[in-house]
Protein backbone atom coordinates (compact mmCIF):
# COMPACT_ATOMS: atom_id res chain seq x y z
CA UNK A 1 0.00 0.00 0.00
CA UNK A 2 1.71 3.57 -1.20
CA UNK A 3 2.31 6.20 1.76
CA UNK A 4 -0.97 8.63 -0.03
CA UNK A 5 -2.93 5.30 0.82
CA UNK A 6 -1.71 4.41 4.05
CA UNK A 7 -2.15 8.12 5.49
CA UNK A 8 -5.59 8.62 7.77
CA UNK A 9 -5.82 4.85 6.70
CA UNK A 10 -8.48 2.97 8.98
CA UNK A 11 -6.95 -0.42 10.40
CA UNK A 12 -8.72 -3.42 12.56
CA UNK A 13 -6.55 -5.53 14.87
CA UNK A 14 -7.80 -8.87 16.50
CA UNK A 15 -5.49 -9.62 19.86
CA UNK A 16 -5.67 -13.14 22.23
CA UNK A 17 -4.29 -13.75 25.29
CA UNK A 18 -4.12 -16.96 26.86
CA UNK A 19 -2.60 -17.20 30.52
CA UNK A 20 -2.14 -20.32 32.14
CA UNK A 21 -1.42 -19.63 36.12
CA UNK A 22 1.65 -21.84 37.43
CA UNK A 23 1.56 -20.61 40.95
CA UNK A 24 1.33 -17.17 42.99
CA UNK A 25 3.97 -15.69 41.10
CA UNK A 26 4.56 -17.50 37.63
CA UNK A 27 2.28 -17.55 34.94
CA UNK A 28 2.68 -18.66 30.94
CA UNK A 29 1.38 -16.87 27.80
CA UNK A 30 0.52 -17.43 24.56
CA UNK A 31 -0.69 -13.70 22.40
CA UNK A 32 -1.31 -13.77 18.97
CA UNK A 33 -2.00 -10.69 16.73
CA UNK A 34 -3.44 -9.82 13.56
CA UNK A 35 -3.94 -6.88 11.34
CA UNK A 36 -6.00 -5.35 8.41
CA UNK A 37 -5.65 -2.24 7.15
CA UNK A 38 -6.97 -0.84 3.92
CA UNK A 39 -9.92 0.49 5.73
CA UNK A 40 -10.36 -3.19 7.08
CA UNK A 41 -10.05 -4.68 3.66
CA UNK A 42 -6.34 -6.09 3.38
CA UNK A 43 -4.53 -9.17 6.13
CA UNK A 44 -1.10 -7.96 6.52
CA UNK A 45 0.08 -8.63 9.53
CA UNK A 46 0.88 -11.87 11.89
CA UNK A 47 2.73 -11.73 15.53
CA UNK A 48 2.57 -14.51 18.06
CA UNK A 49 4.49 -13.40 21.73
CA UNK A 50 5.17 -16.53 24.15
CA UNK A 51 7.00 -16.72 27.38
CA UNK A 52 6.23 -15.91 30.89
CA UNK A 53 5.11 -12.88 33.78
CA UNK A 54 7.20 -13.38 36.98
CA UNK A 55 5.80 -11.31 39.82
CA UNK A 56 9.06 -10.27 41.38
CA UNK A 57 8.14 -7.34 43.95
CA UNK A 58 4.08 -6.61 44.53
CA UNK A 59 4.61 -3.48 42.45
CA UNK A 60 7.01 -4.95 39.65
CA UNK A 61 6.09 -7.43 37.21
CA UNK A 62 8.92 -9.03 34.44
CA UNK A 63 7.88 -10.73 31.44
CA UNK A 64 10.77 -12.30 29.45
CA UNK A 65 9.55 -13.62 25.99
CA UNK A 66 9.83 -14.65 22.12
CA UNK A 67 8.11 -13.24 19.67
CA UNK A 68 7.77 -14.69 15.84
CA UNK A 69 5.99 -12.26 13.33
CA UNK A 70 5.38 -11.97 9.67
CA UNK A 71 3.79 -9.26 7.59
CA UNK A 72 3.17 -9.17 4.05
CA UNK A 73 5.56 -7.25 1.67
CA UNK A 74 5.21 -6.05 -2.17
CA UNK A 75 4.64 -9.32 -4.42
CA UNK A 76 2.80 -10.92 -1.70
CA UNK A 77 6.04 -11.69 0.54
CA UNK A 78 5.94 -12.78 3.91
CA UNK A 79 9.25 -12.61 5.46
CA UNK A 80 9.86 -14.27 9.06
CA UNK A 81 10.64 -12.77 11.54
CA UNK A 82 11.81 -13.64 15.01
CA UNK A 83 12.74 -11.20 18.66
CA UNK A 84 13.35 -11.58 22.27
CA UNK A 85 11.88 -9.01 24.37
CA UNK A 86 11.89 -8.34 28.21
CA UNK A 87 9.53 -6.36 29.86
CA UNK A 88 9.70 -4.75 32.74
CA UNK A 89 6.11 -3.42 34.42
CA UNK A 90 5.93 -1.12 37.59
CA UNK A 91 2.41 -1.15 39.10
CA UNK A 92 0.66 1.63 41.38
CA UNK A 93 -2.32 2.14 42.75
CA UNK A 94 -3.25 6.12 42.72
CA UNK A 95 -5.90 6.48 44.74
CA UNK A 96 -8.93 5.02 42.20
CA UNK A 97 -6.66 4.56 39.31
CA UNK A 98 -4.47 1.88 38.53
CA UNK A 99 -1.52 2.90 36.80
CA UNK A 100 0.97 0.37 34.53
CA UNK A 101 4.46 1.45 33.05
CA UNK A 102 5.16 -1.28 30.87
CA UNK A 103 9.25 -0.81 29.36
CA UNK A 104 10.04 -3.19 26.69
CA UNK A 105 13.34 -4.19 25.47
CA UNK A 106 13.72 -6.33 22.10
CA UNK A 107 16.05 -7.73 19.79
CA UNK A 108 15.77 -8.49 16.21
CA UNK A 109 17.43 -11.81 15.67
CA UNK A 110 17.31 -11.43 12.31
CA UNK A 111 18.09 -7.63 11.84
CA UNK A 112 20.05 -7.22 15.05
CA UNK A 113 18.28 -4.18 15.81
CA UNK A 114 17.29 -2.92 19.56
CA UNK A 115 14.17 -1.45 20.20
CA UNK A 116 12.84 0.22 23.77
CA UNK A 117 9.22 0.49 23.63
CA UNK A 118 7.44 2.37 26.49
CA UNK A 119 3.52 2.17 27.36
CA UNK A 120 2.14 4.04 30.22
CA UNK A 121 -1.66 3.07 30.82
CA UNK A 122 -4.32 4.51 33.32
CA UNK A 123 -7.28 2.66 34.39
CA UNK A 124 -10.18 2.91 36.93
CA UNK A 125 -12.01 -0.09 37.31
CA UNK A 126 -16.11 0.24 38.03
CA UNK A 127 -16.34 -3.16 39.53
CA UNK A 128 -20.30 -2.97 39.71
CA UNK A 129 -20.70 -1.83 36.46
CA UNK A 130 -22.43 -3.73 33.91
CA UNK A 131 -24.62 -5.71 36.45
CA UNK A 132 -21.64 -7.09 38.22
CA UNK A 133 -19.36 -7.92 35.16
CA UNK A 134 -17.55 -4.37 35.82
CA UNK A 135 -15.82 -2.28 33.16
CA UNK A 136 -12.73 -0.55 33.36
CA UNK A 137 -12.06 2.63 31.10
CA UNK A 138 -8.47 3.17 30.70
CA UNK A 139 -6.22 5.97 28.58
CA UNK A 140 -2.34 4.41 27.23
CA UNK A 141 0.46 6.00 25.42
CA UNK A 142 3.03 3.74 23.71
CA UNK A 143 6.40 5.38 22.49
CA UNK A 144 9.14 3.49 20.13
CA UNK A 145 12.67 3.90 19.84
CA UNK A 146 15.12 1.47 18.01
CA UNK A 147 19.32 1.82 18.05
CA UNK A 148 18.92 1.87 13.88
CA UNK A 149 16.90 4.98 13.60
CA UNK A 150 18.77 6.45 16.87
CA UNK A 151 15.30 8.72 17.26
CA UNK A 152 11.25 7.57 18.62
CA UNK A 153 9.83 6.93 15.01
CA UNK A 154 6.19 5.51 16.15
CA UNK A 155 3.26 6.59 19.03
CA UNK A 156 0.53 5.02 19.97
CA UNK A 157 -2.27 6.83 21.78
CA UNK A 158 -5.30 4.70 22.96
CA UNK A 159 -8.40 4.87 25.01
CA UNK A 160 -10.92 2.10 25.60
CA UNK A 161 -12.85 -0.17 28.08
CA UNK A 162 -12.46 -3.55 29.14
CA UNK A 163 -14.90 -5.88 31.12
CA UNK A 164 -15.02 -9.63 32.28
CA UNK A 165 -17.45 -11.68 30.12
CA UNK A 166 -17.79 -14.93 32.38
CA UNK A 167 -15.34 -16.06 35.68
CA UNK A 168 -12.45 -16.81 32.83
CA UNK A 169 -12.78 -14.21 30.19
CA UNK A 170 -12.41 -10.89 29.50
CA UNK A 171 -12.65 -8.89 26.56
CA UNK A 172 -10.87 -5.20 25.88
CA UNK A 173 -11.74 -2.59 22.93
CA UNK A 174 -10.25 -0.31 22.21
CA UNK A 175 -9.50 2.82 19.33
CA UNK A 176 -5.39 3.91 18.31
CA UNK A 177 -3.95 6.90 16.86
CA UNK A 178 -0.97 5.67 15.58
CA UNK A 179 1.87 7.82 14.02
CA UNK A 180 5.07 6.52 12.26
CA UNK A 181 7.63 8.03 10.76
CA UNK A 182 8.51 7.09 7.41
CA UNK A 183 11.02 8.21 4.63
CA UNK A 184 10.75 11.79 7.10
CA UNK A 185 7.24 11.91 6.83
CA UNK A 186 4.71 10.42 9.54
CA UNK A 187 2.28 8.53 8.52
CA UNK A 188 -0.73 8.49 10.77
CA UNK A 189 -3.52 5.98 10.86
CA UNK A 190 -6.70 4.84 13.24
CA UNK A 191 -7.13 1.80 14.77
CA UNK A 192 -9.87 -0.01 16.37
CA UNK A 193 -8.43 -3.04 18.39
CA UNK A 194 -10.35 -6.17 20.49
CA UNK A 195 -8.62 -8.27 23.01
CA UNK A 196 -10.11 -11.15 24.02
CA UNK A 197 -8.06 -12.86 26.92
CA UNK A 198 -8.47 -16.38 28.40
CA UNK A 199 -7.49 -17.22 32.12
CA UNK A 200 -6.49 -20.76 33.27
Amino acid sequence: MSDARADEDWEYWMKYSFNARVNEKVALFIKPQFRWRDDFNEFYFHRTWAGATLKVLKWLDVAPQYSYKTSKHSGNHWPPENFLALDLIPKIALFDLKVSDRNRVMYGLDDYVWTYRNRIKIARPFKKALWGHGLTPFIADEGFYNDKAHEFYENRAEFGFGTKIIKNIELELSYIFRSKEKKDKWIKSHILCSLLKFKF
